[in-house]
């Protein structure tokens, strides 16, 4: 897989339900090639999120280890909530695996300036949040995803994000895409506490790639050694 026209810049965070089976990454990840313009800058954050189409449904592949598991994410309406940043209009994202046995919902607030993801109820103080973009996309850009993320075995972390890079097009799954920004989280343990997720252990980070008009597209944890720790890849989009 090639990814074209690439811009250099340097220095995601899925949650892992216990409903997915976890396997190896064997997917690929960007390679350098010659830049052709000035990177843009983005305002219009909610182009790069899930569009909110109910007649559509994603299905994504996760890797890790020796196992691999696939699952879907729907867009399932949206309703006013009272949230801890007053009423908002909240989207609800239905997630299944593919023999629709399992199911859970995750809530996001999407607009042009900020994109939170809340990993649960957005009514709930105790969801776990995620500011997954944040006022304008420009490589260098960067805000804190998470101030106060609670693992799974109670560790608290800061999470912070930061732009990367910008490719004008690239292919991922068999499906060209346009305008995609790799944006990386990187994680800072608070206390001496070790997560159990491994993509939430002190200095480790997930790269998330976001396209225009489809949102994420692919996923890829690392640990502080540059180490691939998990993927997770969109591989199609279907009608409902």
């Amino acid at each position: 897989m090639i990814w074209k026209k690439k811009w250099n810049g340097r220095d995601a965070t899925f949650r892992v339900s216990t409903i997915f089976f976890f396997l190896y990454l064997a997917g690929c990840v960007p390679t350098p090639s010659e830049n052709a313009s000035i990177p843009p800058k983005v305002t219009d954050l909610h182009s790069f999120f899930i569009p909110q189409q109910a007649n559509k449904t994603y299905l994504w592949h996760f890797f890790f280890s020796t196992k691999d598991s696939a699952y879907f994410i729907t867009y399932a309406g949206w309703d006013y909530t009272k949230t801890q940043r007053g009423v908002l209009p909240i989207s609800h994202l239905g997630i299944t695996d593919t023999l629709r046995k399992d199911s859970l919902t995750d809530e996001a607030f999407i607009s042009d300036s900020i994109v939170i993801m809340y990993y649960g109820k957005a009514a709930d103080s105790l969801t776990q949040t995620l500011i997954l973009l944040h006022d304008t996309l420009q490589i260098g850009a960067s805000w804190s995803a998470a101030d106060n993320f609670i693992t799974v075995n109670g560790t608290p972390i800061s999470i912070k994000a930061k732009v990367m890079e910008y490719y004008t097009q690239t292919p991922s799954a068999n499906t060209t895409y346009n305008d995609v920004f790799l944006i990386s989280y990187t994680t800072t343990v608070k206390g001496s506490q070790i997560p159990l997720e491994p993509q939430y252990q002190n200095g480790s980070h997930i790269d998330k790639y976001f396209a225009r008009n489809i949102g994420e597209i692919l996923e890829i944890a690392k640990d502080t050694s540059g180490s691939t720790l998990w993927t997770n890849e969109l591989v199609e989009t279907r009608n409902r």
